[in-house]
């Protein structure tokens, strides 16, 4: 079913937050051209699918989205075009409010605060900061409950841990930042290189290194950032993470073809590691490391 605000004129979403509701389900879009938040709500009670569509006034085009449930209800935070606008509104009365942001916002993720409250973390590639949202205070303390927590090298990536985040940077010095939500305690970790590749597993991130035409390979505990490190001999290209907590690195050279190392227990010294050599790469992760 195509969906669309005005029959001439056929919504693209850009993205799609789905959330389950007594009988149904509600569905909020973001649309490329619209400076609205689509608030579809499907009802599934009925022998045919019945369909209601509000449009929610959000400033300016959102260029990102989340759905957070606070105490008065559920609410759509999103960031406009400028990617200095924040926008906090009511899915239920289509009311709400624009706030200015004080650094530049091109991501939002949800993540949770000191007992559990919801907050929502605000990153931009490039950036050397990133923005804390308290939305349970937003309404009322408006730009008071935004903090803008300044870092010491641009951005490239970011990802929500329990209570914390963690922060690729696009140097190598620092290369990681782990933040205390909860104090905003922040520890670095510095590395030989700019890593090729990034993967969270169990406590630990995994980081591929160059060095000249070898690769380390570096398991970081989440809790403090110290790291261990482990020469793989041979040029790396991907990190494929094994179960919960295993990690395999894949390369090309050796005796020929691709290689891949495996460490399926987490532990870069343990016994059950075990390496590959020598092999066409099609279908082996279906054989092998699946």
């Amino acid at each position: 079913m195509p969906l669309t605000a005005d029959p001439k004129s056929p919504v693209r979403p850009q993205q799609v937050e789905v959330r389950a509701v007594a009988g149904g389900a509600s569905l909020y879009v973001t649309a490329q051209g619209l400076a609205d938040v689509l608030h579809l709500q499907l009802d599934l009670n009925q022998t045919t699918l019945q369909v209601a569509l509000d449009q929610i006034a959000a400033g300016q085009q959102p260029i990102a989205m989340q759905v957070a449930d606070v105490a008065e209800g559920t609410r759509i935070l999103t960031v406009g075009s400028s990617r200095q606008q924040l926008s906090w509104l009511d899915s239920q009365t289509g009311t709400g409010m624009q706030l200015a942001l004080q650094a530049g916002v091109g991501q939002l993720q949800l993540a949770a605060g000191p007992s559990g409250l919801p907050l929502a973390v605000g990153s931009l590639a490039g950036s050397n900061s990133v923005v804390v949202m308290d939305l349970p205070n937003l309404t009322k303390k408006k730009g008071k409950a935004l903090t803008v927590l300044a870092l010491d090298a641009p951005v490239r990536e970011v990802q929500v841990l329990a209570g914390k985040l963690i922060v690729q940077h696009t140097g190598a010095t620092p290369a990681l930042t782990l933040l205390d939500l909860a104090t905003f305690k922040r520890s670095t970790f510095a590395s030989k290189a700019v890593p090729l590749a990034m993967r969270l597993a169990g406590d630990f991130v995994w980081l591929l290194i160059p060095d000249g035409q070898d690769t380390l390979l570096a398991r970081v505990a989440l809790a403090d950032l110290r790291g261990e490190v482990l020469t793989l001999g041979e040029p790396a290209t991907a990190l494929l993470r094994l179960g919960a907590a295993g990690m395999a690195v894949a390369g090309q050279g050796g005796s020929g073809g691709w290689w891949v190392a495996a460490f399926p227990s987490g532990n870069l010294t343990g016994k059950d590691r075990w390496v590959v050599d020598g092999y066409a790469w099609q279908g082996l992760l279906d054989a092998e490391v699946k």
